[in-house]
């Protein structure tokens, strides 16, 4: 196998795991014997299992900061980020329930950041507002999309994530725009 196809094949092979099985239950053994490749080969690309997984979430958020430039609003921008977890609701599920669910956590927020900061800066373009404020605002969306999505995978329930997204959009259209106007006359 070429390089970067080797690297993919364990990335895959990791993400079907997960969706069968707890995080502690994976051992770099299995992923090696079913990708047919040697222990060594595996430790050229990561240190261990958790390196994988970072890898892995990291790359998502890459292709995602690529596709907000040509994301016509944050809900596809968002719908787009959102994808890998769709994907692989398995898998995040059981990252969700393992000892490591901050690296769930830490993902859907940066991954939130990165689609509602442009999101907020394009609603704002023409105002003058605190930057603490801007700020507070996005922390605020972030968080609360992070919990969106991780509850959805608690709760086990299968969602229309387009419509849910929708729906969202449709809750905060213009919220940015008319909190960070009153930013400026609120008390320093």
């Amino acid at each position: 196998m070429a390089n970067q196809s080797t690297q993919k094949a364990i990335q895959e092979e990791f993400l079907d795991q997960l969706g069968h099985k707890p995080l502690n239950k994976i051992t770099v053994s299995s992923i090696v014997q079913n990708c047919r490749i040697n222990r060594n080969t595996f430790y050229y690309y990561y240190q261990d299992i958790y390196d994988l997984l970072q890898d892995i979430l990291n790359n998502d958020m890459e292709k995602t900061a690529e596709y907000v430039g040509k994301s016509p609003s944050w809900e596809e921008g968002y719908l787009y980020a959102l994808q890998m977890v769709i994907q692989n609701r398995s898998a995040m599920t059981n990252l969700y329930r393992s000892d490591r669910r901050e690296l769930l956590h830490d993902y859907l927020y940066k991954n939130a950041g990165i689609i509602v900061e442009p999101y907020i800066r394009n609603e704002i373009r023409d105002l003058k507002p605190r930057p603490e404020d801007v700020k507070l605002l996005a922390i605020l969306y972030q968080c609360a999309l992070t919990e969106v999505v991780e509850r959805w995978l608690e709760s086990g329930v299968d969602i229309d994530a387009q419509a849910v997204v929708k729906r969202i959009g449709e809750f905060m259209n213009g919220t940015a725009r008319e909190a960070l106007s009153r930013s400026a006359s609120l008390n320093k």
